[in-house]
């Protein structure tokens, strides 16, 4: 099953089920290309994935997408699927949803962040759903806050163990903007 959500006037949301294999052998990445008669075409691989955020399209685009699996020199049978971004916003997106995970890398923490804009995730009600988001955050006690720019769905926001953050997710499309309720997360080992 493929499923394609436009989000707001200038971004998609793909999902996808992935085939166990490919006549026998393991499923290494899937391709996914897109095309326009704007821009032509583009190939993203993503290694292991089953969704993906597209954004960068013009208002009221047309774009065809084709996802198969792929592994070694092998490629599965390819999915195709079109749709159209919206058109010019005239108000604020739907306030979105976000999940929080606490990771290591490098021996530095992050906070990952998932974003969920509606219609994916929850239904968007009479709004629409952003095209991008940004998190803005900041440690408790602080007076200003920083912000990362969401890529492909999510964010990594560099935090300090045993130390309390508040986290406000935000979805944009073109000049208009919604915040989520902020969030108070204590980071520990």
């Amino acid at each position: 099953m493929t499923k394609i959500i436009p989000l707001g006037s200038s971004a998609f949301y793909l999902e996808w089920t992935a085939p166990a294999e490919i006549t026998g052998a393991e499923i290494t990445n899937f391709e996914i290309t897109y095309s326009s008669p704007v821009r032509g075409g583009q190939v993203l691989t993503k290694p292991s994935a089953r969704k993906v955020f597209v954004s960068g399209f013009d208002e009221n685009e047309e774009v065809k997408f084709s996802i198969h699996a792929l592994s070694g020199k092998r490629s599965g049978p390819k999915t195709v699927i079109e749709s159209k971004t919206g058109g010019k916003s005239a108000s604020n997106p739907a306030k979105p949803g976000f999940v929080l995970k606490v990771r290591k890398e490098n021996s530095t923490n992050y906070v990952l962040a998932e974003w969920f804009p509606c219609d994916v995730r929850m239904a968007c009600g009479n709004a629409r759903p952003g095209s991008e988001f940004i998190v803005k955050y900041k440690m408790k006690g602080s007076p200003f806050y920083e912000a990362i720019l969401g890529s492909d769905g999510y964010a990594l926001v560099p935090v300090t163990l045993n130390n309390v953050y508040e986290f406000i997710v935000i979805s944009v499309d073109g000049y208009f903007r919604t915040e989520s309720d902020p969030l108070e997360v204590f980071i520990s080992s």
